[in-house]
């Protein structure tokens, strides 16, 4: 019976072994593929950090110089707001010209 046995199993040693090396073949292929995914990945990831550090190389500081502008022209209509609260005529007939000083 030990015989029989061994004597089935050689005889199903080549298809086993045929089958292995197949399975074996897809891991390999598999593993080629995760290589790749991987590697594009780590350039993906690569091409974001240098685009964010271009970001904040010359977005970030040119947003920053819009905000500093419109602190100022909020400024100015502020100014101007409080102007033409306290003079409405200044719609119509501008500033008036400035007092001369002693001796002009």
């Amino acid at each position: 019976r030990l015989m029989a046995n061994g004597a089935e199993a050689s005889a199903a040693l080549p298809e086993t072994l045929a089958a292995a090396n197949r399975m074996l073949a897809r891991w390999d292929k598999l593993a080629v593929q995760l290589e790749a995914v991987g590697n594009r990945v780590e350039d993906m990831a690569i091409s974001g950090r240098q685009e964010l550090e271009q970001v904040g190389r010359t977005t970030i500081p040119e947003i920053n110089g819009l905000i500093a502008e419109l602190r100022m022209l909020t400024d100015n209509l502020n100014r101007l707001s409080d102007d033409l609260r306290d003079n409405p005529r200044l719609l119509l007939f501008g500033r008036p010209d400035a007092e001369p000083g002693p001796g002009e």
